[in-house]
């Protein structure tokens, strides 16, 4: 995720923005992130989302 602000989130910042809908700078993201739908999610089954998303190579912006 190196090729937007969130690569340089924490696994802390991560889960604390599918809790709360702010990210670390305090903005609330925009309604069309499912981000309610994961907030119930254990911190487990977040910790695994997280570590899937590090896996995942970033792209250029603009070649999404």
């Amino acid at each position: 995720m190196s090729a937007t602000t969130a690569g340089t989130w924490t696994e802390e910042d991560f889960i604390n923005t599918i809790r709360t809908g702010t990210n670390p700078a305090g903005r609330e993201l925009v309604p069309e992130m499912p981000w309610m739908t994961y907030r119930n999610m254990t911190d487990d089954e977040l910790r695994a989302l997280w570590a899937y998303i590090e896996t995942v190579p970033a792209k250029e912006a603009g070649t999404r």
